[in-house]
């Protein structure tokens, strides 16, 4: 590079930082950053776009001007100033320099955690014009090309001051961006929707619920005109448990949604008690919602999600270039363990069942297994046939005092994961941790009651023919906690699999229960021996199957494996082998 276009590049790098009006330390150290990249690596493309990532990461890396972990940044500003970076670019160089500039974990898992974000909103977008009109109504075309940005800048005016709007009546537009950016401060005050596909749609729909309920209270008939409102309509006039049916949500969880973070935190939020969208107060309260959600994208360095409601043409390729990525085969599944077995017989569930399913619809129909495997398990608690297998009631009792400690475990470790909104997490830890427990517990119990029944058919079929020598041996297995913490894991990460939960992965579960990939390998296959209706399930066997890989890869063969003992004990195994091992 010529003296000339260094000179160049660092007037254009001046100019974007005084744009963003950048702190003297961030930009210089951005700038070291990007000269010490160059050096090593060739950076090809514009060059202004790799110094907008720079700054990116210097914001997020160092915290010179504020309390907070990272220097305040809007993402949509940067992308602007820097010769309109589009998002996937950005995203793509991001990943990219996170590997040349080695960064540490912490700054990567920020970084991935604010992509997932994006990409969960990007795929509950797909649906929100479609639920606002069968519940409020208007005008498709002008919904989606209304210019919101003008309509945001207008309402910063105190509308006091601002006459022009002030003899308007609230509208289907306003209606529109308000809801939406109501789901996306929410998703920052609730924080374990940020990484979690379903509850955060269930947060839309108790978005859309809860600005229903406010305009029937507040009279604002109409603007209550919906395509499909008569059959949403309850005898009350609720359309919660409705709409909630027709979209696959939980209408308790709803419930608890509006009622203990819509109407109290979000409330509280915008210091608004009463009269929250009355016509003479609505402007206030637009003008309240975007000041608080602007100051929460500038300080967590977030992408503003009202992107979404602007600039359609080049959301529409955006939105396409993320389906191309999201519904791509993105790997093939080469373990020889669960492959082969189970894929090929289920390619014609998937190409004529599941080919056209969105990730809402897919999430939705995975719980639905899950649910439907434990249906006869009632409570978190062993069943009679359990216990009757299990013989001695000391054992049950041990068992139960173990997994009530592995609760505590997963609990503890469950809210530890890093959120975006680390003030707002203090204020409202995560409730969905309980239920996620409670439902992998269900499947732990009836995954033990299936292995214990059909290994009692075969110690009975070689002749252990009394009782007591098969209850003794089920009690040694009942004793061996690696097998047990294993079960329960594999329950764990399918329960988390079926929510779309990117953050508490495999790896985060080895770590927190002390595990070992290779005693993971040994339970998948015993698990799916036992679980019909998840061996039948494509998305089921390709997760598993993407675990198995990982193990193979990197775990089974490293010094602290017990493969080394087994190998001692019974010499070298083979594949089939492996899964006999207890």
């Amino acid at each position: 590079m010529s003296e000339f276009e260094h000179e160049s590049i660092e007037n254009l790098y001046s100019k974007l930082c005084l744009d963003l009006n950048m702190d003297i330390e961030t930009k210089e150290d951005a700038w070291r950053s990007y000269e010490h990249i160059r050096k090593h690596y060739v950076l090809e493309g514009d060059q202004l776009h790799w110094l907008a990532v720079s700054l990116y990461v210097s914001c997020r890396r160092n915290r010179f001007l504020t309390s907070i972990d990272n220097n305040p940044i809007s993402i949509s500003r940067l992308l602007k100033s820097a010769n309109h970076l589009e998002l996937i670019v950005f995203f793509d160089k991001l990943h990219k320099w996170e590997d040349m500039a080695n960064l540490p974990d912490s700054i990567r898992f920020k970084i991935d955690q604010v992509e997932h974000a994006f990409n969960i909103s990007s795929i509950i977008f797909e649906k929100y014009t479609k639920i606002f009109i069968e519940i409020f109504g208007g005008n498709q075309y002008k919904l989606i090309h209304s210019d919101y940005q003008y309509r945001r800048t207008s309402n910063q005016i105190n509308p006091k001051l601002n006459q022009k709007n002030k003899a308007n009546k609230l509208n289907h537009h306003d209606l529109y961006s308000l809801i939406w950016t109501i789901y996306a401060l929410a998703k920052t005050i609730y924080p374990s929707t940020i990484n979690d596909l379903i509850a955060s749609f269930h947060l839309l729909i108790s978005s859309f619920i809860f600005i229903y309920d406010y305009s029937k209270l507040n009279k604002l008939d109409y603007l209550i005109k919906g395509s499909c409102l008569k059959e949403l309509c309850s005898s009350d006039g609720t359309i919660i448990d409705k709409l909630c049916e027709k979209y696959s949500c939980s209408s308790e969880m709803c419930r608890t949604i509006i009622e203990e973070h819509l109407k109290s935190d979000l409330i509280k939020c915008i210091n608004k008690s009463e009269n929250f969208l009355n016509e003479n107060n609505y402007l206030e309260t637009i003008r309240d919602i975007n000041r608080q959600y602007d100051e929460i994208v500038l300080t967590n360095c977030i992408i503003d999600e009202r992107i979404f409601l602007e600039n359609q043409n080049q959301l529409n390729d955006l939105l396409s270039n993320l389906n191309e990525n999201r519904y791509s085969k993105s790997y093939q599944n080469r373990t020889p363990i669960t492959a082969s077995q189970h894929l090929a017989s289920n390619d014609y569930q998937t190409n004529n069942s599941n080919q056209f399913l969105t990730p809402i619809s897919q999430a939705n129909q995975l719980i639905k297994v899950l649910f439907e495997i434990i249906k006869d398990q009632q409570s978190t608690k062993p069943s009679n046939n359990l216990r009757f297998i299990i013989g001695q009631q000391t054992f049950l009792d041990d068992l139960i005092e173990r997994l009530n400690e592995w609760e505590n475990i997963f609990n503890k470790s469950y809210d530890s994961i890093e959120e975006i909104n680390n003030f707002n997490k203090q204020l409202n830890p995560s409730r969905s941790c309980q239920s996620r427990f409670d439902l992998s517990l269900k499947l732990f119990y009836n995954s033990l009651e299936n292995i214990l029944t059909i290994e009692k058919k075969r110690l009975e079929s070689i002749q252990f023919n009394s009782q007591q020598q098969i209850q003794q041996s089920f009690q040694k297995l009942i004793l061996n906690n690696q097998f047990l913490k294993s079960l329960l894991g594999l329950c764990i990460l399918l329960v988390l699999y079926s929510h779309n939960d990117k953050y508490h992965d495999f790896n985060w579960l080895l770590n927190i229960y002390s595990l070992h990939g290779y005693s993971f390998l040994k339970m998948i296959q015993i698990f799916l021996k036992t679980s019909q209706q998840i061996s039948k399930w494509r998305q089921f066997i390709k997760y598993l199957s993407s675990i198995e890989e990982i193990i193979i890869s990197s775990m089974v063969f490293s010094n602290d494996s017990s493969l080394w003992n087994d190998i001692e004990l019974k010499g070298i195994l083979k594949y089939n082998q492996i899964q006999l091992i207890h």
